[in-house]
């Protein structure tokens, strides 16, 4: 059984990746953008960012995704910014890094979010938080169960990339 969360600030492709990699999986896939609050969706969709207080309650909503997959001992695929180490701690709970689950940072270049950012459409997440997101990011360290994945490369390189990485686990 294993955890994938696709972390990264918005942009970095975390629900395009984690709906591929299902489709070749089969594993269940939890959007986490679909957990946030209306408060948090209002705050987003006119430029606020979010604050540690904000995110709390959603992070403790998907860490009970975790640990629903853990005990039914299914695969799951996660899309969840991530982007705080205390952050990836809520979402594992209990001991951290834990072995059961691997975060996948998708890194990606500033000028590369926020093209993608600008291309969207219907999505409550505006081209300004983009920078926010960045200035409080915590790349995994080396103590995290984490593998860093360049975006820039072809989609299906990025899966084949986590694929072989979770071969490994």
């Amino acid at each position: 059984m294993v955890v994938v969360v696709m972390m990264g600030p918005t942009g970095c492709g975390k629900s395009t990746i984690a709906s591929i990699l299902q489709r070749r999986t089969n594993w269940r896939f939890v959007e986490g953008d679909d957990y946030h609050s209306a408060e948090n969706i209002s705050k987003m969709s006119s430029g606020i960012p979010l604050t540690d207080e904000d995110r709390q309650p959603w992070l403790e909503a998907l860490h009970a995704e975790v640990e629903r997959s853990q005990a039914a001992h299914s695969n799951l695929i996660l899309a969840c910014s991530s982007l705080k180490r205390q952050y990836r701690a809520t979402l594992v709970g209990g001991d951290y890094p834990s072995e059961d689950v691997l975060f996948v940072y998708l890194d990606t270049p500033k000028d590369v979010l926020e093209a993608r950012v600008r291309e969207r459409k219907n999505h409550p997440v505006h081209e300004d938080i983009v920078q926010s997101q960045l200035d409080i990011l915590e790349p995994p360290g080396a103590d995290e169960h984490c593998v860093n994945i360049d975006t820039t490369l072809d989609r299906k390189d990025v899966v084949s990339r986590i694929l072989k990485e979770l071969d490994r686990a």
